[in-house]
């Protein structure tokens, strides 16, 4: 993998971890997904990392509610994922760097506030990896089903957030 998308990643994952306006300490047990290359000497057994529903609390039986920003920002990533028709490998890698952007802008412009940006950085552990899983794909079928877990990430959202 080049350096230049490398340092995409690491900065994105950056920007989640630390980007928002909620500074409020975390809880002990943090559910969230890494990449085993950044995090080498550590315990990431299938039982420490839990399931997007687990992930995602409800919230009363209603949806989370989200600041414009996240909500543009949502639509601009399903519009993408959702619009594009891909080919070829190449584009499978490209269409994961425009998400990549798109996750940037939502994150760095994040305002959001409370239990629902807890609930949302918690939602972005699992369409992160896909999206990042675009561009590192190394093969058609790679990229397809990271294409398809953007896809199922998207319509996630709108399920749970509004």
């Amino acid at each position: 993998m080049n350096f230049k998308i490398k340092l995409l990643i690491i900065s994105l994952s950056a920007f989640v971890t630390f980007g928002c306006g909620d500074k409020k300490e975390k809880p002990k047990e943090e559910t969230h997904q890494h990449k085993t290359e950044s995090h080498e000497g550590h315990d990431h057994s299938d039982d420490v990392h839990k399931s997007h529903k687990e992930d995602v609390k409800p919230n009363e039986g209603k949806k989370w509610e989200v600041d414009e920003h996240t909500h543009n920002s949502m639509q601009k990533i399903s519009q993408i994922a959702k619009s594009s028709y891909v080919k070829t490998l190449e584009e499978f890698n490209e269409l994961g760097v425009m998400l990549q952007n798109e996750m940037k802008n939502l994150i760095a412009e994040c305002t959001m506030q409370g239990e629902a940006h807890n609930q949302l950085h918690n939602y972005l552990t699992i369409i992160i990896p896909h999206i990042d899983g675009l561009v590192e794909a190394e093969t058609k079928e790679d990229g397809e089903k990271h294409l398809q877990g953007v896809k199922a990430a998207v319509n996630d959202f709108y399920t749970t957030f509004e």
